[in-house]
C-alpha cells in the first residue's frame, strides 16, 4: 500500500496527528478481461514521527468481452509502516498490510478471488540532490496455496518544485501446489502538487515479461488520482 500512483511503496511519513487521504481509480487491461477499482479511498494517520497507520477500501468492476460489465465491492486493507532508520538521505522501514475481500458475494459472483494476503515489506530509500530511488522486496503469504516473492523500484526527480516524475519496474514471483511464475512490469508517471497540501497523481504502464497464458497477460494500466493533507 502507498498513497502514489506506483506499486512499491516508499519510506516517507507524516507528522504525528497529521492525516492523509488518497481517492483514486485503477485499471488493468487484457486480452481476457478489463478490471477497474474506483473509486478507492485511502486514509494514512501519522501516529509517531517514524509510523504511519492506513487503512483502504475499494469498489471492484470487471468487464469481460461477452458478458459486459459488472461490480461490487473489492478488497479491504490496513497497513502499520515503521521506519526504523533514518540517517543522511537513506532511510528503511518495514511496512506489514493485511487485505481481505469487503463483500462475501462479490467473491461468489467472481469480482474478486476468496484470498485474504499478508504482505511483508522491506523498504529502503536513498535522497540525493533533486532524486530519490527507493527499493523494495516483500514476503507474500496468501489464504489459498500461494505465495510470492513481491520486488519493486522506483526512481523520482523534483523537475519543479511542483512537479516529481517517477519511474518504476515492479513484479511478482509465485510458488505453489500448481507450479511456479512470474511477472515483471514497468511504471512512468508523475505527482503535481498543488499549493502545500494537495497533489495530483497519474501513472501508466504495461509489461515487461509474463509467464502466465497469454489472454491474461497485462496489456496496459492505469492509475489516475488526488492526494490532500491536513494537520
Amino acid at each position: 500500500m502507498a498513497a502514489s500512483p506506483l506499486a512499491t511503496g516508499d519510506t516517507g511519513m507524516l507528522d504525528p496527528g497529521g492525516w492523509e487521504f488518497t481517492a483514486f481509480v485503477a485499471s488493468q487491461k487484457r486480452d481476457s478481461i478489463e478490471s477497474y477499482t474506483a473509486p478507492v479511498v485511502e486514509a494514512v494517520y501519522g501516529s509517531s514521527a517514524n509510523t504511519t497507520v492506513t487503512v483502504a477500501a475499494a469498489r471492484q468492476v470487471l468487464d469481460e468481452p461477452d458478458a459486459g460489465p459488472r461490480s461490487g465491492w473489492g478488497n479491504a486493507s490496513a497497513e502499520l509502516k515503521w521506519r526504523f532508520f533514518n540517517s543522511d538521505g537513506k532511510a528503511l522501514a518495514f511496512a506489514p498490510s493485511y487485505s481481505h475481500p469487503l463483500s462475501h458475494s462479490a467473491t461468489i459472483r467472481g469480482l474478486l478471488e476468496d484470498v485474504s494476503i499478508l504482505r511483508l515489506p522491506l523498504i529502503a530509500s536513498i535522497e540525493r540532490g533533486d532524486w530519490i530511488l527507493t527499493g523494495q522486496v516483500a514476503y507474500n503469504i496468501t489464504s489459498d496455496s500461494f505465495n510470492s516473492i513481491g520486488y519493486g523500484v522506483w526512481a523520482g526527480y523534483s523537475w519543479t518544485d511542483s512537479m516529481l516524475l517517477l519511474a518504476e519496474i515492479y513484479g511478482e514471483e509465485i510458488s505453489g501446489d500448481n507450479g511456479t511464475g512470474g511477472v515483471t512490469n514497468w511504471r512512468l508517471g508523475f505527482e503535481y502538487g498543488i499549493g502545500d497540501s494537495a497533489a495530483i497523481l497519474f501513472s501508466g504502464g504495461s509489461r515487461l515479461r509474463s509467464d502466465l497464458p497469454h489472454a491474461e497477460q497485462l496489456d496496459t494500466e492505469f492509475f489516475f488520482g488526488f492526494r490532500w493533507e491536513t494537520d
